[in-house]
């Protein structure tokens, strides 16, 4: 059973650390692929290796704990291969490894000129083509996603991407079970967990700004 995870099980974890699983799904919403380290107070860590309290450091808040995680193996093929950001593409110090459509961070003076928004998130897909930038199909890839009491932008391989958002995408693409669960533990994400960190392009629009 690769990286700690059951076989074929999506696994979350709750406020004490206990983990569950919920089967395999397809995972549309943004994930880190295991083995991406992530900017803590004491340094980068590999995200697998975080547990709920654990501190993060983010752009905008200073560090801040985790408050839930999740793990799923899923099928890593076609529209849903990862996409791979080669080191330094972003300023990222290692290849970034993330699902299509996890949102990275990106300042451009289009994103000024016709948004009015110095900083815009982007999803990983749009920047296909870009800076070497590529998709890599594989059989299967380990995902893990983290949450904070809001969304973030987060440092992985030293690149600013974002934490888990739980907007209408996410709630469709999460399992029941997951959203039930998260939303039990915190109840005050169903006031902001749909409020981004940053404004989010959608891929057409991404593209054509970067």
């Amino acid at each position: 059973m690769p990286n700690g995870t059951d076989n074929g099980l999506h696994k979350g974890h709750d406020k004490n650390g206990n983990a569950y699983g919920y089967g395999k799904n397809k995972t549309e919403f943004p994930c880190f692929a295991v083995g991406t380290a992530v900017l803590t107070p004491t340094g980068q860590i590999p995200i697998e290796n975080l547990t709920i309290g654990d501190l993060v450091q983010t752009m905008d808040h200073g560090a801040k704990p985790v408050r839930w995680i999740g793990k799923s193996i899923v099928d890593a093929t076609g529209r849903l291969a990862p996409v791979i950001i080669p080191k330094g593409a972003i300023d990222n110090e290692r290849d970034l490894i993330v699902s299509p459509q996890h949102r990275i961070l990106v300042s451009t003076t289009s994103a000024t000129l016709y948004l009015g928004e110095p900083q815009v998130l982007v999803p990983a897909i749009s920047m296909v083509g870009w800076m070497g930038i590529h998709q890599k199909p594989m059989a299967e890839i380990t995902y893990v996603h983290v949450m904070f009491d809001q969304h973030e932008v987060i440092f992985t391989e030293g690149a600013a991407t974002e934490s888990l958002l739980i907007g209408p995408q996410s709630r469709l693409d999460l399992p029941t079970e997951a959203l039930d669960e998260i939303f039990e533990i915190f109840p005050d994400l169903i006031e902001k967990a749909h409020i981004p960190a940053r404004p989010c392009v959608p891929n057409r629009l991404a593209r054509a700004l970067l």
